[in-house]
């Protein structure tokens, strides 16, 4: 910048040497982990079920936290069984929550879930129409997929405190919620799946950040 405003001729960054970047294997869970938290999820009662979709969302979509909390009703389609990423929700300091368009152009996408999923997925949307008649108009509708008991999208902080009291209290070993899209790129890479359909799911802008980070 100093440059274009004719401030300095040359920059003094050019013969700077950058350290070496470490590499960080991802965390991920192994197979009987899965199973476990699966169990625990199963087990959860009614009220906490926004939370189970939540991490069905990450766990078996690979979905980026930002992206499960940007999913909206009309993102959807219950006769396909299919739901499509075309925004995230994120939180400002001071400011609340805001959207944003997805990490890049690939993260636009449209992905096929279990029928287990789309069944709890179902199960929210009849919990929050109940939840709307017994509040009125005291509750606020958002077209979030995600949201607090008043019908406002849901606190990425709320989902996060969450995940971590629940791994706690059965006894599962603590991992961020990015790392369920870590594990739902290695099981399927354990299934065997074309690298290629992989990156596509995980809407990944290059076939190397599938390869070099995830699996």
């Amino acid at each position: 910048f100093a440059i274009d405003m004719g401030i300095l001729e040359d920059t003094p960054c050019k013969n700077i040497r950058m350290p070496k970047k470490l590499h960080k294997e991802a965390d991920y869970y192994s197979m009987e982990e899965v199973t476990s938290l699966l169990e625990a999820l199963r087990s959860l009662p009614a009220d906490e079920n926004k939370f189970r979709v939540a991490i069905y969302l990450g766990l078996f979509g690979g979905l980026r936290k930002a992206e499960i909390l940007g999913l909206n009703w009309d993102d959807i389609d219950f006769d396909k069984n299919e739901i499509s990423i075309r925004r995230t929700r994120m939180i400002k300091p001071k400011e609340g929550i805001y959207e944003d368009t997805p990490k890049t152009d690939k993260s636009i996408r449209t992905i096929a879930l279990p029928q287990e999923i789309m069944s709890s997925i179902r199960l929210l949307n009849a919990q929050q129409k109940e939840l709307k008649l017994q509040l009125r108009n005291k509750y606020h509708d958002s077209p979030a997929l995600l949201r607090n008991d008043s019908g406002d999208p849901l606190y990425p902080q709320v989902l996060q405190r969450w995940f971590t009291r629940f791994l706690e209290k059965n006894n599962l070993r603590h991992i961020g919620l990015h790392s369920l899209r870590h594990t739902h790129a290695s099981m399927l890479a354990y299934l065997g799946t074309d690298k290629m359909q992989v990156s596509t799911r995980l809407g990944h802008s290059q076939l190397s950040t599938t390869l070099n980070i995830y699996t």
